[in-house]
């Protein structure tokens, strides 16, 4: 990885309120598994009943969370995930009982999001239980 991405990335992590706190160990970890990815206005990331794949760190631009109930808008430095979704994925198979209950789509304009995936993040929290304490069962942390 070269610095600059080495360094982007760390600066995409540090914005969130969370994954800040994590140790120079546990951001490397996690750098190691972002794929920078450019979407445009009303791409749809997942859609309510879509098999859990992955989860978003907001890098530019901002996401849309469509949620029963409601919806929740996010910009740089938001990580979004339903990590019960991505478990049931990965544990189940092909065919899991548990989908996406949201969706998630660029609000405007483009985004630029590192995405994780769902066998990716679930490592990584396997190596750093407190983080898994942080991450499971939430939709969002900003």
């Amino acid at each position: 990885m070269g610095f600059m991405r080495q360094q982007h990335s760390w600066n995409v992590i540090s914005r969130n309120s969370i994954l800040s706190r994590a140790t120079a160990s546990q951001k490397t970890q996690l750098q190691a598994v972002l794929q920078l990815q450019t979407h445009t206005v009303d791409t749809v990331l997942w859609r309510a009943g879509d098999v859990g794949r992955g989860c978003y760190l907001v890098d530019t631009g901002s996401l849309v969370l469509e949620f029963p109930g409601g919806e929740r808008t996010f910009g740089p430095g938001a990580f979004v995930c339903e990590m019960a979704a991505l478990e049931a994925h990965l544990r189940d198979g092909a065919e899991p009982e548990l989908r996406h209950v949201s969706s998630l789509r660029v609000a405007s304009g483009a985004a630029e999001v590192c995405f994780i995936t769902g066998e990716d993040i679930l490592g990584y929290m396997e190596r750093n239980p407190g983080m898994r304490v942080c991450l499971f069962d939430e939709l969002w942390l900003e």
